[in-house]
């Protein structure tokens, strides 16, 4: 099968998942490609797509959100998954909270499910507004975001598998 990730990552760490996802549905024999929402080519020529984006206070970011929106005839008629890349707080980060609207989106392309993953946060790659956010974050829960990079590359295999599982087996050439 040909399947296409479309990702929206703000410094990098989000790409870097989708980047993996798409290895693990290769050596599985997937044909895949890793786009960002701007760019991502026509879904006609796709037979299953993962649609991801950085979580920033709780909410997917824009573009990635739009694309879902702006595609959602052409994605409902598609195997297709949602995975949100984030947390990076508490003592033992854990991804148990789902951000804002997911539920909504997953309504929307008919998803078969979605995952949401633990992030990185580079405080080398942020921004004034940004480090002004985590500060505000840190100030009022001591232990809310923590810098550091928590990606399970286990976890993010494991699910490539479990969607690899999900798809009919590629044809050997």
């Amino acid at each position: 099968m040909k399947m296409l990730i479309v990702v929206a990552s703000r410094h990098g760490a989000t790409r870097d998942i989708a980047d993996a996802l798409a290895d693990e549905l290769r050596q599985k024999g997937h044909a895949v490609d890793v786009a960002g929402p701007t760019e991502a080519p026509a879904l006609v020529n796709y037979d299953g797509v993962i649609v991801g984006s950085a979580v920033y206070i709780g909410k997917w970011l824009k573009e990635a959100r739009q694309y879902v929106e702006h595609n959602q005839q052409e994605l409902t008629r598609l195997p297709v998954w949602l995975f949100s890349s984030g947390p990076s707080g508490q003592v033992s980060p854990r991804p148990t909270d789902d951000p804002q609207d997911i539920a909504q989106l997953m309504k929307l392309v008919g998803a078969r499910g979605h995952r949401t993953l633990l992030g990185k946060l580079d405080p080398a790659q942020l921004g004034v507004f940004e480090r002004f956010i985590i500060w505000n974050v840190k100030r009022f829960v001591p232990d809310g975001a923590r810098y550091g990079d928590f990606r399970d590359w286990s976890a993010i295999r494991a699910w490539a598998d479990d969607i690899a599982a999900a798809l009919p087996v590629p044809a050997i050439a």
